[in-house]
């Protein structure tokens, strides 16, 4: 049978309906859904004799086998064997591989993959690939993907040289004036020389090539949701009197952004055509009273609000914060989740993706998306769809530059804030090594017991990992038991994700109320708590995180009058994660932030964090200006000539 980008991959020799099952958990059906699934790094190799290997360098070898005895220590089995060629002798060593004593044959010529390092004064190869002479090469450059459960590089690798052996058809989807005026290789070669690359000339053309693709096919998209006539909607009037009315119901002064984001939004809602709005701006700025003020002006035309959140967390931290911007004008706020249902009749109606499995009231005027990019485009347009249109705000917090979003999102309105509330303080950062972690403490202590400060601390992982690479990482409960011990007199909660519902709102009231001191979590406090009094955030093995996601948990604390303080601890920290946080303790925009992780460790290296970042870009740098204008007039070009 014909394979083709949209052939399913349970088609695929080899990938069975279990292994199927986890790729569509991660949203990877078809062979074009696996072609776009990249590497997350590369490793590049270097052939060499072993007298001219240095220490940690990756290297390809060529030389004689020498026996292999199996030794065993406690429940670990190991092998060990000789390797050497013209230049000198290397051990090799495996771990559990007892079946190589089968695969292998002393006394002949191998190449040889691996990584070189010292053990006892000793040159050594952990766990190295071989291969017979007779093979292929090794490539220089080999390709490590992001790990899916039990799916490791090794599976990935196999089946995208399986997918390529098979010849997919894979149709252009750039224009061939295109592709010649900016010297772009083909989809398909691109598609082949991201996973599999034979030099760093490849590989840069896939990369070129692809990250071009991205924003074309953005840019075009964003061009001709512009041309699109806007749906009619319920005009939504509203006085000038009740505008002042509910700036004068707050408890403090708007920001110039925020007075601007109000009265763009007032005369959007006024208008028979529906409102598509992006209210855009770094954490800590205030987009959600700007929020509650377009649905005070939904609930004065009797029309309903919905306003839709990634988490339950952040829905319920909404409602709380919504309710109390609303509730001088007397409007109902209500809150449904999978685990809560409305109390009673509302006209402001928070929940997660709860929210699109309501039958929709006929009077349904105003849908508020926050943090859009964690909601799927489908969940998105669902409520879209109605008629007449409900008027629709999104907002974000993830750094875009400004430019960038009038650009690609030329088919919303934007409104931009770009000043913080003038109480809040800048977060004062600091880089704690571990020699100065007990002085912390005890610092930490003095804020928590004489000036009422409460604690958020950050951890990586929830549990302690057998993984090598993640060992050397405290997980939240470890950090959790060793600070009982630190400050034993003071209260301390355990959040993340793997608990109840019901417990956690339960922690996050405690922590509201101040009854927990310290809370102790994983990154799911990353979005939308809001606890004034919380003021100073650890962040354990800072170093793991990226730039832009530190930033957005530095967001968590300074929201109240008091001095808010961040403090990195790092657990292993390189000249150049030193430089990344050493930025974090300088700057506090995030859009200038996200550019310098962008430029210190590359869209390649920040897998992950992209994926959850606005336009969901795999490769493409949207702080390259060049390439951004360069797509954007390719976009319009095709356009025209359609």
């Amino acid at each position: 049978m014909p394979f083709e980008l949209k052939t399913p991959l349970i088609n695929i020799p080899g990938i069975g309906p279990k292994t199927a099952r986890i790729l569509n958990n991660q949203n990877l059906s078809t062979i074009e859904d696996l072609l776009y699934f990249f590497p997350k790094k590369y490793l590049v190799y270097q052939p060499t004799t072993i007298s001219q290997a240095n220490n940690n360098q990756l290297v390809i070898l060529k030389g004689i086998l020498g026996p292999i005895r199996q030794q065993r220590k406690g429940r670990l089995n190991f092998q060990t064997a000789y390797f050497e060629d013209q230049t000198g002798r290397i051990v090799l060593r495996w771990f559990n591989q007892s079946y190589l004593l089968r695969q292998l044959h002393p006394g002949t010529t191998y190449q040889l993959q691996g990584q070189i390092s010292f053990f006892r004064h000793q040159q050594q190869i952990l766990n190295p690939k071989l291969k017979p002479t007779t093979d292929n090469s090794f490539s220089l450059i080999e390709s490590i993907y992001p790990q899916l459960k039990n799916l490791k590089t090794s599976w990935f690798q196999r089946t995208i040289a399986r997918i390529v052996e098979l010849k997919p058809q894979i149709t252009e989807n750039l224009p061939l004036p295109v592709l010649q005026q900016h010297n772009l290789i083909s989809r398909k070669q691109a598609l082949y020389f991201i996973h599999q690359p034979n030099n760093q000339f490849q590989l840069n053309q896939a990369k070129q090539r692809l990250a071009f693709e991205e924003l074309f096919l953005l840019q075009k998209h964003s061009l001709q949701l512009q041309r699109q006539p806007k749906p009619k909607a319920i005009p939504l009037q509203l006085n000038s009197k009740d505008i002042i009315k509910f700036e004068k119901s707050l408890s403090f002064s708007l920001t110039p952004s925020q007075q601007q984001a109000i009265q763009a939004i007032y005369h959007n809602l006024k208008q028979p055509l529906a409102m598509n709005r992006l209210l855009l701006g770094d954490v800590g700025t205030g987009k959600t009273v700007v929020a509650a003020f377009a649905a005070y002006q939904a609930a004065k035309n009797h029309q309903i609000t919905y306003i839709m959140a990634p988490t339950q967390t952040l829905a319920e931290q909404l409602h709380q914060t919504i309710s109390q911007f609303l509730k001088p004008h007397q409007i109902k706020v209500e809150l449904l989740t999978n685990y809560h249902r409305p109390q009673s009749t509302y006209q402001v109606l928070i929940g997660t993706h709860a929210l699109l499995f309501q039958q929709p009231p006929t009077n349904l005027g105003l849908v508020i998306i926050d943090e859009q990019h964690r909601f799927g485009v489908e969940q998105r347009q669902q409520l879209s769809r109605l008629q007449p249109t409900p008027h629709q705000l999104i907002m974000t917090a993830t750094p875009i530059p400004r430019t960038l979003a009038l650009t690609l999102m030329s088919h919303l309105d934007l409104s931009y804030l770009k000043e913080k509330p003038a109480h809040r303080l800048p977060i004062k950062t600091f880089l704690v090594p571990q020699a100065k972690r007990t002085s912390a403490y005890h610092w930490i202590e003095e804020k928590i017991t004489q000036d009422n400060y409460q604690v958020f601390v950050v951890a990586p992982l929830i549990e302690e990992s057998d993984s090598d690479q993640l060992k050397h990482l405290k997980s939240a409960t470890q950090i959790y038991q060793e600070f009982q011990e630190i400050f034993p007199k003071i209260t301390i909660g355990l959040l993340h994700g793997q608990l109840k519902p019901s417990a956690k709102t339960d922690l996050i009231s405690q922590f509201s109320q101040g009854k927990i001191k310290i809370l102790v979590s994983t990154t799911v406090i990353e979005v939308g708590i809001d606890i004034p009094k919380a003021n100073i955030i650890i962040i354990e093995s800072a170093e793991r995180f990226g730039l832009a996601q530190l930033h957005q948990l530095r967001g968590r604390v300074g929201r109240g009058q008091q001095q808010g303080y961040c403090l990195l601890f790092p657990s292993k920290l390189s000249p150049k994660a030193k430089e990344r946080l050493q930025a974090l303790t300088k700057y506090q925009d995030g859009t200038k932030l996200a550019q310098l992780d962008m430029k210190l460790r590359g869209p390649g290296e920040v897998w992950g964090t992209q994926q959850h970042g606005f336009f969901q870009l795999k490769l493409a740098n949207i702080f390259d200006e060049q390439l951004v204008t360069a797509t954007l007039q390719a976009a319009k070009l095709s356009l025209s000539k359609a």
